[in-house]
């Protein structure tokens, strides 16, 4: 998950363009937390000619909720305003204000925006791809003296993994939300970033006039209410509290997330950036947490965990005890174990295991032996084909655990079968962890990783040796364990 360097957009329902917004509140006032943007009108109403309007947007709903239209002198100095209606018929022009070398302020306006849809909405999009983005500071003594001066600039590149899961958000957003979801929360460590499970479940649902939320922790309800899902720039999930007032369908703002896709139907992930605290989420449906799923041994350098359907046996510092459980969506209700209670969150390549107690202690384990293969479903990413030449046989030599040759720590590659298939799982852990599913061809490793991007890897074994050549991984030579 990486940040989201964003900027206003307005859209007509068709398409998107800059606008500049040069006042935003964070009132709770309905009324006054608005964000202020300008532009060019006209409809019948106005003649036919251009005017300049400002225009008011509800932080809440993002629509227009004011709208006034000002009368310019020759020299452009306002010299009357009154206040319109955005009508069907009218073509809207928004605003962007450009700043000259001496801090002078003058308007571009874009090209006309139909409104025959009935929409204007203000979004937020990402930034322009070779987009030159800098900061000018601006600052001001309580005597009057005035400073400015403009930061260096740096010219965006965007994330493609970043875009492809927005793209694939506003694609099947609107058919991949709906569901019940174990709430997961990012969080930076020292060397590398975990998932962390919660207790808490959302479940988003249909209903009128607009979707609805529900937010519990175990069997305690949270939070409810209504739900806005918007599909415009960057996809956004919006919840709020109940409406108080009669022709509003959505009260108080509670959060909104950035919301990306990973995948769709029953295998699909929702990761979210909240705004604006900056919290990263994945949203992980309940129909993911299958009977059986844990079955194998999880170890950790102080831990290992055992599973065999509902029964667990844990080895901690020395002492071995056994235990039962059950599972209850993403949530194991244990008796035996040290505590009653665990959150749990697998990767989606079966290979970490994260389990967190109501008391706040965590287990961080990696399946012994390397991940398990997972049923794919349709939407997932396949293994590139080998061709009729699929190297099954040659893969057979690569199996194991590869340590990094020449490296004091613990870098390794865990390389595992795909049972009746011609793939291979590979694993690396070390400088972070780096999954994919491969088949051999020739000298080549065909892999596909975990994000769905693709790489042909060059292989050797010479001797007791094991060299690639990776773009990816960052230990080219390992030695077999």
């Amino acid at each position: 998950m990486r940040e989201v360097g964003v900027k206003y957009k307005v859209t007509n329902g068709q398409s998107l363009q800059s606008i500049t917004i040069i006042n935003t509140s964070a009132s709770r006032d309905v009324s006054q937390n608005v964000s202020v943007g300008f532009g060019l009108y006209r409809d019948p109403t106005t003649g036919g000619q251009d005017v300049l309007v400002q225009v008011n947007f509800s932080n809440v709903l993002r629509l227009p909720i004011k709208t006034v239209a000002y009368q310019t002198d020759a020299q452009g100095r306002v010299t009357a305003t009154r206040g319109i209606d955005l009508r069907p018929d009218g073509v809207f022009r928004p605003a962007v204000s450009v700043l000259d070398e001496k801090f002078h302020e003058r308007r571009v306006y874009g090209p006309p925006m139909p409104l025959s849809g009935g929409t204007l909405l203000l979004a937020i999009d990402m930034m322009d791809e070779g987009t030159q983005v800098g900061y000018i500071i601006q600052a001001q003594t309580m005597n009057g003296k005035r400073a400015n001066a403009v930061g260096p600039t740096l010219p965006v590149r965007r994330d493609p993994r970043q875009v492809a899961l927005r793209d694939n958000a506003l694609r099947y957003g609107g058919t991949n939300l709906q569901g019940s979801y174990a709430m997961v929360q990012y969080a930076a460590g020292n060397t590398e970033v975990d998932a962390l499970p919660t207790f808490q479940t959302v479940t988003f649902t249909p209903g009128q006039p607009v979707p609805r939320w529900e937010l519990r922790d175990g069997d305690t309800l949270k939070g409810s209410g209504p739900m806005i899902w918007l599909d415009a720039g960057v996809p956004q999930i919006t919840v709020y509290k109940p409406s108080v007032m009669p022709l509003l369908p959505v009260g108080e703002t509670v959060q909104t997330w950035y919301a990306f896709l990973k995948g769709q139907g029953p295998e699909r992930v929702w990761y979210c950036i909240g705004m604006p605290d900056g919290t990263r989420w994945a949203f992980v449906p309940l129909g993911q947490y299958r009977s059986g799923m844990l079955d194998g041994v999880w170890t950790s350098k102080t831990e290992r965990w055992q599973f065999s359907g509902h029964t667990v046996q844990l080895t901690r510092d020395g002492h071995t005890g056994k235990g039962a459980f059950r599972m209850d969506g993403h949530i194991l209700n244990a008796v035996g174990l040290p505590f009653n209670e665990y959150a749990v969150y697998m990767d989606r390549e079966h290979g970490r295991l994260t389990l967190i107690s109501r008391e706040g202690v965590a287990s961080i384990l990696t399946r012994e032996g390397g991940p398990q293969p997972q049923a794919q479903s349709r939407t997932a990413p396949h293994p590139q084909q080998a061709g009729p030449d699929n190297g099954a046989a040659a893969g057979q030599q690569l199996l194991g655990t590869w340590l990094a040759s020449g490296q004091t720590g613990n870098a390794r590659l865990v390389i595992t079968p795909v049972p009746g298939t011609p793939y291979f799982n590979l694993r690396f852990s070390g400088r972070g962890h780096i999954a994919c599913t491969f088949a051999v061809s020739g000298d080549t490793l065909l892999a596909t990783f975990s994000d769905g991007s693709r790489e042909r890897i060059g292989y050797a074994i010479v001797g007791k040796e094991l060299r690639l050549r990776s773009q990816r991984l960052p230990w080219q030579r390992f030695t077999r364990q």
